[in-house]
Parts: structure tokens; sequence; C-alpha cells
């Protein structure tokens, strides 16, 4: 049986939060541990919420909110490994955790019992953010709670950014090996950053709300392996995409303004998928989306890592674009004028981590090119 970790937070106050956070109105309850069904917890992302006092989630990019009175903090996580090291270990979950607006701090947790001590921190209010940097297939975490001093307490979050983005992906989305050092090393918990990966650094650069649903190796209409099960339009609806008794996401808790579709690369790895049947299946998940998000702008969009010189006469990239380009006039034809796509440049020498993914530079690139996009038509 799994057993509860804890991760202890020392640090100190080295800026503004990205909240403001501030005393609620009537006295809340003095405790030592909050439970995770307190209404003063900020949840984005997948959860399943079925048990409000330990929430489950395995998505990239879930994130855990919070301030708090006092020096000391104990944020209660457990862990259930999916995938397993060469040696056999089980992989484990990474967290990136800011205080107070400062540099993201690395947590691992493992399914062993793990209790993390970092210095420093002093008297006062402190806002904590919890983020998930690995993906699905690394593991599911566990969320129950925070401890707390005796007689402190969680403070209302009253400041909210008023924009929300959704990234829809594979490993790009993910950043699987973004923090890797060749193209040659394989993939690792420990090089998979989603915090730095394109979609979270475009959101922190419009103020806005992240979320993803996003799985290494899933595609359109076809995986990395030549499948045609459970690719990502298949799964979108799941909150745990490998389980077919996973209870289904409820749309109607997150509608983001924007949705930026990242899908295509995949179906290209096994040779160049049928045009039709890729077209089909883009628009049918794009009707799908929208009735999930009436009001959304869509952006579809691909890369960096397809280009036409490989493989060698097939013009990859270009046929992935005019197929993405075909799929929103489609849309635009039925009536729908809120879609767009939007192609960033591709990598280059210096720009890769693992398995020839794109690295920080990249990602961070993309995210340049793709925050100016959305800004030029959403008027942000």
């Amino acid at each position: 049986m799994t057993r509860q970790f804890k991760i202890f937070f020392l640090l100190s106050a080295i800026a503004l939060g990205l909240f403001q956070c501030t005393k609620p109105s009537s006295s809340s309850k003095e405790t030592s541990f909050i439970p995770a069904s307190d209404s003063n917890f900020i949840y984005l992302g997948r959860i399943d919420y079925s048990n409000p006092n330990a929430l489950h989630f395995i998505h990239t990019g879930v994130s855990i909110r919070f301030c708090f009175e006092g020096s000391t903090c104990v944020v209660h996580l457990k862990n259930k490994s999916k995938g397993k090291y060469a040696d056999g270990s089980f992989y484990k979950n990474y967290y990136s955790v800011l205080v107070d607006g400062g540099k993201p701090q690395v947590f691992a947790v493992s399914n062993e019992d793990d209790k993390i001590k970092v210095n420093g921190l002093g008297k006062g209010v402190h806002e904590v953010v919890v983020f998930k940097r690995t993906e699905a297939l690394v593991g599911e975490g566990i969320f129950e709670g925070v401890e707390i001093e005796k007689g402190k307490r969680l403070l209302q979050i009253t400041e909210r950014n008023k924009r929300k983005i959704e990234f829809i992906g594979n490993s790009i989305t993910c950043g699987y090996g973004n923090e890797g050092t060749s193209r040659d090393c394989p993939f690792s918990p420990e090089t998979e950053n989603a915090y730095m990966a394109y979609g979270a650094i475009t959101a922190r650069k419009l103020n806005a709300d992240y979320t993803a649903v996003a799985y290494s190796g899933r595609g359109m209409y076809r995986n990395y392996d030549g499948t045609t099960a459970n690719t990502m339009s298949l799964i979108y609806d799941r909150i745990f995409p490998d389980s077919l008794n996973s209870p289904k996401w409820n749309t109607k808790k997150y509608q983001p303004d924007v949705l930026v579709v990242n899908l295509g690369t995949n179906d290209f790895a096994k040779g160049v998928p049928d045009s039709v049947i890729f077209v089909n299946t883009y628009v049918n998940f794009l009707k799908r989306l929208r009735l999930y998000y009436p009001n959304a702008s869509i952006f579809c969009i691909e890369g960096p890592m397809m280009n036409d010189s490989y493989p060698q006469g097939v013009n990859a990239l270009t046929k992935v674009k005019n197929y993405i380009k075909a799929s929103k006039d489609k849309m635009i034809g039925i009536g729908d004028t809120k879609i767009y796509t939007f192609f960033p440049s591709p990598q280059g020498d210096g720009d890769y981590g693992c398995d020839w993914h794109p690295n920080i530079k990249r990602h961070e690139k993309m995210a340049e090119e793709l925050t100016k996009e959305i800004k030029g038509v959403m008027k942000w």
C-alpha cells in the first residue's frame, strides 16, 4: 500500500507572490492539518475529486496553490508510479515548488516514504505553488492536504488570473527531455520539466491560468508506434488517460479562453498518414472541442520537431501543415471562425534535448513566437 509523503518547505520569502493573499472575513478553524477539501486551495488541471480529502491526478502540469500563515508548511503527497527505470525501480514523480514567487525548487516523490526539507522560511504570510513536472506515463499523484503551525491558517487568494489557456498535445507539450543535454539521452522523469515547456511559459507570459492534456507518443489519428487506439482524440475526456474506466472530466469546470492543439508529429512517425482520415479525425476532434468550449479561440499548431529533409523525399512538415490547414478550413466552412493555425519555427543545432526533443532554449523560443501570435489574435 502506498504510504504518505511529506514535503517540508522552509524557504525564504524572495519576491511578491503570483497572487495576493488576504485574510478571510470570518475566522477559519485553527488546526495543524488542513485537508485537501479546504476551499482556500486552488487547483488547476484534471483532478479526480471523488474523495475530496485524497485528490488523485496524473496529467502533466496539475498544480496546487495556496497561501498560509507561519514559518512551516508540510505538503502531504502520495505517489503511485507507473513506469520503471532500467534497474527495475519505480519512476519518481517530479514537482516544481515555488514559494513567494521565487525560483522553482525541484522535489521528487517516490513510492517510499520521503521527507524533503529546505531551510530558511521567515514568519508571515507565504504563497506556495506545487506544479507536477512529469506526465501520466510516470505516475499518479495523490494530494491529501497540508500541515501548518498550530493556530495558523490558510488564507484566501483574492486575485486570480482572468485568462485561461489549455494545451492539448504530445511529448513536446509535456516537456519530454527538455532538460537533457544531448539528443542521444533516453527518456527519464528527471529530464522532463513541463514547467519549462512552451505551454506553461506561454501561459505565464500571458498572465493566464495553465492546464494541459498531453501524453508522449500520442497522435491525432495514430500514435508514434503506428497504433490507432488511445490516441489523444480518443482519450481526451478521461481524467486517467490509460484507463477505460476513468471518470470523465467535467469540461464545465474549466472553460479556457484559448485552446492550443499541438498534434500531428506522432501521426507521421510511421510514414505519411492518409490525408482524408487525418483531416476527418482532426475536424471531428475540433467539433467536439467546440461543443465543450463554445467561446474559446482554438489555435492548431505543429512543431518544432518536424522538417521536410527527413525522411528524405517525404516533405513531412509541408504535408502536416497542409493537413492542419485543411482541417481549419473545414471548420471555417461550417461557420466556426475562431479557429487559427500557427507553425513555430523548426528547431536546429543547439535546440536538442533527449531523443531529439526540443530543449528549454527551443521551448522558450516557441513560447515567444506563440505568445506573439495569441496576443495578435486575442488583442491581449
